[in-house]
């Protein structure tokens, strides 16, 4: 079973970096579209800088009632899977921010292009 989720997790790796390098590669758009962008990343960087203190007291708060009733094996698989979860949604929300321009910009020239890029 657990070459069976190695597998899968390295397809799925595959695929998401193939869709990722395909849509850093496309146009970013005109000057006014990508300053628009660099707003909204700076606007998702404070939000992570002002959400991550309050996840990790939670996270941490959790970790040690896993340890007082499950153990510590169950508290450090706790503590990295939630870090694991915290690193990965910071990747998936910044891949996103920077996908959304080269979107924008791909839907005011062709639907098929664009689609491309939102797959």
């Amino acid at each position: 079973a657990l070459f069976y989720s190695l597998a899968a997790s390295s397809l799925g790796l595959f695929t998401v970096s193939y869709f990722t390098s395909y849509m850093l590669l496309e146009d970013q758009g005109s000057k006014r579209v990508v300053d628009i962008g660099l707003v909204i990343a700076k606007g998702v960087q404070v939000y992570f800088a002002r959400t991550t203190p309050v996840i990790l007291m939670f996270l941490f708060l959790g970790a040690w009632y896993v340890g007082a009733t499950a153990g510590v094996r169950a508290t450090i698989c706790f503590i990295c899977g939630g870090l694991l979860n915290l690193i990965s949604a910071r990747i998936g929300v910044r891949v996103s921010v920077q996908g959304q321009t080269r979107l924008a910009h791909a839907l005011s020239h062709e639907l098929f292009d664009a689609l491309q890029i939102g797959i």
